[in-house]
């Protein structure tokens, strides 16, 4: 008897059962073995990583461990497709999967339209590992999506939203990406005085907190800069800062911009206003007659 055993040519005999059986046996340990080789690579993958990387800086080190998930999904589904194959011939079908693939072959099996999604998952995730528009740990905005990158795969790209939130977001349908981890940042605060106040005395109280800003935190990138009046609201006069901060620390940087502008409003005497209503004389003795 060859290796491989047909279960549509054999009856239930005790000798059929003992074949059925060996069978499965087989086809568990290629599961098996198929596991065991994904794990194997995968630590070996790491291992590689942490050694090449060792004295490296972040952003080398990101992107590295970005290319290593790419090599190990290759690898995943290299070792699936050998393991469906095998399994398929020890069923007595490798002939039948052999056909299939000398007549269709593989680009015409993953050309089928359940498989046209998949492949252009992959043809995108190539183009964003060669383009790389972004690495693990870049905070992104992908597909209506906001957060940090966690995982990339040729297929899909993991994004946890800083509410813990996990998107899943296919590689073909990432379109347009906005990254936040390149380059500086402009920390954006917008604060709002009243109409009796010295726009000009707002303004220098500002820029004294801004000065307080940058002496205090290690993530500033320069000077921040008041853009002037940007709005003129129903009880409040809007006035802008802008404070270029290193990737990452723009949320950090608005808060405490804020933080530290009030407490300089509050040394300065300079009030933040509140809705008031003006409650005319006349229709409150009307009212009252």
């Amino acid at each position: 008897m060859d290796g491989s055993y047909n279960l549509f040519q054999t009856g239930f005999t005790w000798a059929a059962m003992s074949a059925l059986l060996f069978v499965i046996l087989k086809v568990a340990v290629i599961i098996g073995l198929g596991v065991l080789a994904i794990r194997i690579a995968d630590k070996f993958v790491d291992l590689f990583v942490k050694k090449r990387n060792a004295n490296k800086d972040d952003a080398i080190l990101k992107k590295s461990i970005t290319l290593a998930n790419i090599f190990k999904s290759i690898i995943k589904w290299f070792v699936y497709f050998i393991i469906i194959m095998s399994v398929l011939s020890e069923f007595g079908m490798g002939t039948a999967a052999s056909s299939i693939l000398a007549t269709a072959g593989v680009g015409g099996l993953a050309l089928t339209f359940g498989a046209q999604n998949l492949v252009k998952d992959m043809v995108t995730g190539g183009f964003l590992l060669y383009e790389d528009q972004y690495k693990i740990g870049d905070y992104v905005k992908v597909s209506g999506v906001e957060g940090y990158v966690e995982h990339v795969s040729l297929r899909v790209t993991k994004i946890r939203s800083p509410k813990g939130e996990l998107f899943f977001v296919p590689n073909g349908q990432v379109t347009i990406v906005t990254n936040l981890s390149r380059g500086n940042y402009n920390a954006s605060v917008e604060v709002g005085v009243s109409y009796s106040t010295p726009i000009n005395k707002a303004i220098e109280s500002m820029e004294r907190a801004g000065k307080v800003f940058v002496e205090q935190v290690d993530y500033s990138a320069g000077e921040p800069k008041i853009l002037g009046v940007t709005k003129l609201g129903d009880y409040y006069v809007a006035i802008k800062m802008l404070c270029p901060v290193k990737p990452m620390h723009q949320f950090e940087a608005e808060r405490t911009l804020l933080k530290l502008i009030k407490e300089q409003f509050d040394k300065d005497g300079i009030e933040i206003p509140f809705p008031t209503y003006l409650i005319k004389e006349e229709a409150k003795e009307e009212k009252n007659g």
